[in-house]
Formats: structure tokens, sequence, C-alpha cells
């Protein structure tokens, strides 16, 4: 099968900078997902490899504002039904979520342990995301969050609350707003409520 890789082509301060924490500015209408992947390549110069039927006749979700290159992928993906598998700090490799991604799983499950499976991977989620860009500083606060799980499985009406911080309550609602968390287990009560304070008791970041 045909792979597909986006070369970068274009230069910037921000570009040139290797650290995965970097942010970029992104402005990209909807545009076919290959298309869109190619501009994402152009800016952030992380490397996305492919298998080129996987994006054939799928649009990517418009993309604006500031993000993290592994955020920002994240959200152009939003609704193709791929998911994006960072192999080294700057390049990704795509597969369907249905082809082996557990932690996407398509279906729900039921019972408490898949409760408590959903609840780890979801809190890894968010301390992934916690630990990526602007926001990594938010890491060693506490951090209360309230949030739903949409029907596309992404982290939906956040509502965060940084008693001691509160200037960074904006950036950390935007770094959540969206992400993926995958399919909650059946019967799961919503509004999820979590209080994140890894940092607060001396636990790096995850790797």
């Amino acid at each position: 099968m045909p792979c597909a890789a986006a070369d970068a082509v274009l230069s910037s301060p921000a570009a040139e900078d290797s650290s995965t924490g970097s942010t970029y500015i992104f402005d990209l209408p909807s545009l076919p997902l290959g298309m869109a992947l190619k501009r994402y390549n152009d800016l952030t110069r992380h490397s996305v490899l492919y298998e080129s039927h996987l994006v054939e006749g799928k649009t990517a979700a418009p993309l604006r504002g500031r993000y993290t290159p592994a955020a920002a992928l994240d959200r152009l993906l939003q609704g193709s039904g791929l998911a994006a598998n960072f192999v080294t700090p700057r390049s990704a490799t795509l597969a369907a979520v249905q082809a082996g991604h557990e932690a996407l799983a398509t279906r729900p499950e039921t019972g408490s342990a898949a409760q408590r499976r959903y609840d780890g991977r979801m809190q890894q989620r968010i301390a992934w995301a916690l630990c990526t860009g602007a926001v990594r500083t938010a890491w060693s606060e506490r951090i209360a969050l309230r949030f739903n799980v949409n029907g596309a499985h992404r982290i939906d009406d956040v509502a965060v609350r940084i008693a001691s911080r509160p200037d960074m309550e904006p950036a950390v609602k935007q770094a959540l707003d969206g992400l993926l968390l995958g399919v909650p287990p059946a019967g799961m009560k919503q509004p999820v409520v979590l209080l994140v304070r890894a940092g607060e008791q001396g636990e790096d970041c995850p790797s």
C-alpha cells in the first residue's frame, strides 16, 4: 500500500525550534485531509506518515489559533476516524481508530472495571495535554476540572478552576477543549469532575 508524507518546505523561527513544547499559529480552513496535513508539515516541520488510502475522500476540520503540533494534529483529524501516534517527538503515523487503538475503542465497554480503565486513559490524556506547550507550568498547580464527553468522544463544556493561578485558566481550557478521550463506558455519569494535582505532589510530567 503506498504511503504518503508531507515534507516541510517553509522555514520560520518557530519551526526551527525543535522543542516539543513549541506552539504555532494556525489559520487553516476546512481542506482535503491530505492537503491540510501538507500545510501542517510546512509550518511545523513535523512529519506525518500514512497510507494514502486513509485520507482519500476525507476533509480536515478547520484549525485556527495557537496550538502545539500534537494538539493541532489531533484537531485536524477530528471526525476523520483516524488517530495519530507520535513515534518520535517530531514524527507521527496515522491509523484508523478501529485498527488497534485500544484507548480509542469504537464500542462502549460496561462495568466498573471498564470505568476504571477509562478513568486511567482519560487522566493520562489530560496529563499529556497539560504537559505540553504554554500550559506546561500548570502541571505544578492544583487544577479542578468539570466537563462532558460529547458524541465525538471529546472533552466539551470544560470548566477550569485554578485557585492559585486563575490567570492560567483560559489557556488550560483551550488546551483541553476538544481533547479526544475515546468512547466512554456505557452509563458513565456526566459531567465528569476531576482534580489534577500530580505536579503538586512532586510527580514529573508523563513522557
